[in-house]
């Protein structure tokens, strides 16, 4: 299941490593419209794709006291699960900050389903990178 998409993620982002040429510093923005095509080009219909996702913070009381934005959210309630994708086009690398940030929207994101945060790497000199957001990844 977590193979499946994993496998998928992986060629999506490589057609968009190929279609956007790294020398040009395109924006977050672009490599997330761009992977959002070919998600839902490849994914099958079981798949609701939503980009940009207000994730409200709340405290245990119920209280938001803030909030984040997901850049893509890639939920199947057939097989129970979701995947929160955390896009970056960067060239520094700084695992620690873009892990706590993905680990607020997969903390207060709230669905039925079982959920997996990944972070997704482009523009960084190498082919994308894929990393699997663990609850403690230090």
């Amino acid at each position: 299941m977590i193979t499946d998409f994993l496998s998928t993620l992986q060629n999506c982002c490589k057609l968009v490593d190929q279609a956007l040429t790294r020398s040009h510093g395109y924006s977050e923005s672009n490599y997330q419209s761009a992977l959002m095509y070919h998600l839902n080009q490849k994914l099958d219909n079981d798949f609701t794709i939503s980009r940009e996702v207000n994730v409200p913070y709340r405290l245990p009381s119920g209280y938001v006291f803030g909030s984040g934005r997901a850049d893509i959210i890639c939920e199947n309630t057939e097989e129970k699960i979701c995947y929160i994708l955390e896009l970056k086009a960067a060239d520094q690398r700084v695992w620690r900050k873009w892990f706590g940030q993905l680990n607020r929207y997969v903390t207060h994101h709230i669905t039925p389903c079982e959920k997996v945060g990944m972070i997704v790497l482009f523009n960084c000199n190498t082919d994308p990178i894929v990393k699997i957001c663990r609850s403690n990844p230090f």
